[in-house]
């Protein structure tokens, strides 16, 4: 984090944030921002998951060695 945080934080500007804004069309609005063909729905493959082992019991359990305290249950608020 001693690498990615001053760089995020040096990205997080609000010009940068309203530039994706206007570049994804969003604000203001413009439906011509995003190419037709970049909307078409995915195509689907036959590829098998890069990460074998990152199954969500997998991450369940890395995150709960690593990060014990995030792993314990929250009492309903």
């Amino acid at each position: 984090m001693e690498v990615l945080g001053p760089a995020y934080y040096a990205a997080l500007t609000l010009e940068n944030v309203k530039a994706g804004f206007k570049a994804a069309g969003i604000h203001p609005f413009n439906p011509e921002a995003i190419m037709k063909d970049k909307m078409a729905p995915s195509l689907a493959t036959a590829k098998t998951n890069p990460f074998p082992g990152a199954t969500p019991i997998a991450i369940k359990k890395t995150v709960k060695f690593l990060l014990p305290e995030l792993s314990t249950p929250c009492a309903p608020i």
